[in-house]
Parts: C-alpha cells; structure tokens; sequence
C-alpha cells in the first residue's frame, strides 16, 4: 500500500514538472473523445536506455494533457529500463502491457532489450497478446548483421475488447528488394484480418516511408489515420520534418474526430503524436 501511494505521489510530482516540448495540449475540448498516443522515443540511440529524461516525460505528457487518458500507447525503440519505468506509473492507471524485443543487448544494463512496447486500458484479454518479427526472408540483410529482427506486437484488451498493436519498419534501402514495402504489406495483413475476423484492431508505429507510398495508401482503405483531420494533415512526425509515423484507426466503426497533436521532443528525433477519435458522431467535427 505504501509503494502505491509514492508512486501516486510520484505522478503528481511529474505533473508538476515544465516538459513544455512534450506537453499535448489542444485548444479544443476532448475529454468526450478517446484518444491514442505513438512515439518513436529514440531509447537507446539518443537516451542510452535511460528512463530520465525520456521516458519520464512521456509520464509527464500522458497525465498531464487536461484529458482522459490514452485508451492506447504505442512506443518505438524503447529499452527495457525505459519500459519498466514508465509500466511503475502506468500500471496504478489500469494499464496492461506488452513488449516486442528486436534485439538483445545483454551486457548493458539498462538495454538488455530493445524494440516496440504497447500499454492500453481495459485489462488483459485471457488470450493474451500476439508478438511476432516479420517473415525471415522480409527482413533486411542490414538488420540481421545487427541483429535487429523488425516485428510488431498486438495487446489484447479485455472490455472493452481491441487490440492496440505497435510496429516499426525497416530503415534501409535495398538495391533489389523493397524491404520496406514487403514489411508493410506483412503488417497490413495482420491487421486486417485481426479486425475482420476477430476484435477491433488499432496500430501505431514508424514505418519509415511517406503517405504516398503504394504499401502504406493501402492501409487507408478500412482504416483512418490519426492526422486526417484539419487544413494540414499528413505533417511530418520527424525532425527531418518528414511524416513517418502513423496511428491507423478501424473505420467505420470510429471516426477521427479532431486534428491531431504533433509535438516535437528534445528527447528524440521523433514527435509525440497523439489522435483523437469515437465511435459516435461524423469525422472531423
């Protein structure tokens, strides 16, 4: 009981803290909406997996966006101390959890594992979650030599029952294979039949390529993007002011219902993104 409340104690005390960069905040009023939250957080190429100060401020940015909280978070390249310390806040909220690991780094200390990770609300699912790195002959030659395996993992939420999934694409190039593409197409597969035969499904992740990319439009299909809103969507979730990150929502059975938050971070070279959608109402309004 005594550890529960310090780390109670511990959120508000973050809450207090200025993190300005990573502060989403809208102008509109969005407590009647649900909300999703992605960020590629750079854990071990610009934080060395340390939690502080990354990790920390997404603490910081989840509970204190005058809001509800995500029904969904999705993060990117984050280390297994990064992970473990945002699930020490996150689980007092109701939070469950998964992780994908992409590689293994098993003499440092605070990135004994690296990869995807989702939290959402709503209590885990007795089926449990899905974690899988794509086909071996999908993934670039590039990252084997690391290793680093590309893959994804799906949580499955219990009431109301969804599943949250996070993924993140290859980077390289290569001269004969698109590597990216076929990546994508694996992802997109999943995830549409996941929602067709089985539960909402929702993915969120760095896929590395442009709205215009002939693998990535297809997900529009079925799906709405979490920046389909406003007079200047499709903005760069990048500090190469590129969009790369996406949160892909089922449609119909939700509406993206705002215009996103996208936020740039000192902590990474990618952006908070943060989506708001509900199952009631007309798109955009």
């Amino acid at each position: 009981m005594l550890r529960r409340v310090l780390v109670l104690l511990s959120i508000v005390g973050l809450c207090m803290i200025q993190f300005n960069e990573d502060r989403a905040t809208a102008s509109h009023s969005t407590n009647s909406y649900s909300n999703m939250t992605h960020w590629n957080m750079a854990g071990k190429l610009i934080n060395d997996g340390e939690p502080v100060p990354a990790a920390e401020a997404l603490v910081f940015s989840i509970f204190n966006q005058g809001r509800q909280l995500p029904a969904f978070i999705s993060v990117n390249e984050i280390c297994q101390a990064q992970y473990d310390y945002l699930y020490q806040y996150l689980s007092y909220a109701g939070y469950s959890r998964d992780y994908y690991a992409a590689a293994y780094y098993p003499t440092h200390a605070r990135c004994q594992w690296f990869g995807n990770a989702v939290f959402w609300l709503g209590g885990q699912h007795p089926d449990g979650s899905y974690s899988t790195p794509f086909i071996t002959s999908h993934q670039h030659p590039d990252d084997l030599s690391k290793p680093e395996w590309r893959g994804f993992v799906c949580g499955k939420a219990a009431f109301p029952t969804f599943s949250p999934c996070s993924v993140h694409i290859t980077n390289k190039v290569h001269q004969n294979v698109n590597y990216k593409n076929l990546q994508i197409g694996d992802i997109r597969s999943w995830v549409q039949f996941s929602n067709a035969c089985c539960n909402p499904t929702y993915l969120a992740g760095d896929l590395n390529v442009q709205p215009s990319n002939s693998a990535v439009s297809l997900f529009y299909s079925g799906f709405g993007e979490g920046d389909d809103c406003g007079s200047s969507n499709n903005r760069a979730t990048a500090d190469d002011d590129l969009k790369k990150d996406y949160i892909f929502i089922p449609d119909p059975s939700n509406r993206i219902r705002h215009d996103a938050f996208i936020g740039g971070s000192a902590h990474s070279d990618h952006h908070v993104y943060v989506t708001y959608y509900s199952s009631a109402g007309t798109a955009c309004s």
